[in-house]
């Protein structure tokens, strides 16, 4: 499958993104993971459970490190996380925060971008990352759970 909508990107582009319904509320997360030519490689979808909107935007992106490092055929490729969260972002980047559940969550995230060469996580508005968007509402409101390499 090749996803029309893709962005010029490095090797590999995860769009991720976390969804939730309340603030807390029903949460989910959701990514695509598509080649520089817009060719999907893994999609996935997952509910975690009542927690708030920031929460969820950690957990997508430590999702999406954790599925690049035990993925043999992410070893060697440049990787660019993107995520609509600036606070997420800035956090697993090395910037200080203030939500401490979070604490190891965040540093797990950054332990990812120490050892996996050429993994790194970026800015991307809402409005450009859609498809990554409604994979996330569709596991908050219990689409299933799903993580499809292709």
């Amino acid at each position: 499958m090749v996803f029309q909508g893709s962005q010029p990107c490095y090797e590999l582009c995860f769009n991720v993104d976390g969804s939730s319904r309340g603030n807390p509320g029903d949460s989910g997360i959701g990514g695509m993971l598509t080649d520089s030519n817009g060719k999907v490689i893994c999609l996935f979808l997952l509910g975690v459970g009542v927690v708030d909107s920031v929460t969820a935007e950690v957990l997508v992106i430590l999702k999406a490190c954790e599925l690049i490092h035990y993925n043999p055929r992410s070893v060697g490729r440049v990787i660019n996380i993107f995520s609509d969260s600036k606070s997420a972002i800035s956090w697993v980047n090395g910037n200080d925060f203030d939500n401490f559940k979070l604490v190891n969550q965040i540093y797990d995230i950054r332990s990812f971008l120490k050892i996996v060469d050429g993994l790194s996580i970026s800015f991307k508005s809402i409005s450009s990352n859609s498809f990554a968007d409604s994979l996330a509402r569709d596991a908050s409101g219990n689409g299933g759970d799903k993580i499809v390499f292709e």
